[in-house]
């Protein structure tokens, strides 16, 4: 069914972006840092805090990748991993539009980048919500 390729497809895309971004910060955090100037677009002080920090938020990123595939197996059954990814995401939201300003001034992300990545973020929300609601 083709509903469920697309709830399939985002799940994938979802993992791909969690295990590379969480996995480069994890194993390589000097590569991973230059990286995130690439995709995210901002710029992270390659320093001991930051060093700190990354590996461990790495870790968890490789985690959220690995479980929100599980849905792929059986949606209903794991729905509770659904909604997981739904209030994980929801988070992310909130936390780029709260500290936008933060974020151009001390990592240099243009208001724009990061609302261009709120909306793909938004747009993974809303088909996990269709993928929760239609039940699959």
């Amino acid at each position: 069914m083709l509903l469920d390729f697309i709830f399939n497809l985002n799940l994938i895309i979802l993992a791909i972006d969690h295990f590379v971004t969480g996995g480069s910060a994890f194993l390589y955090p000097e590569r991973a840092i230059k990286m995130y100037k690439i995709i995210f677009g901002a710029e992270l002080p390659p320093n001991e805090e930051y060093m700190a920090i990354i590996k461990p938020w790495g870790a968890l990123g490789v985690f959220a990748g690995y479980i929100g595939l599980l849905p792929l197996i059986d949606p209903v059954k794991y729905s509770a991993v659904l909604y997981g990814l739904l209030i994980l995401l929801l988070v992310r939201i909130y936390i780029r539009l709260s500290n936008a300003k933060r974020a151009e001034k001390y990592f240099r992300l243009s208001i724009k980048r990061n609302l261009f990545h709120v909306f793909l973020i938004a747009t993974s929300v809303l088909m996990i919500m269709l993928q929760i609601l239609v039940g699959v």
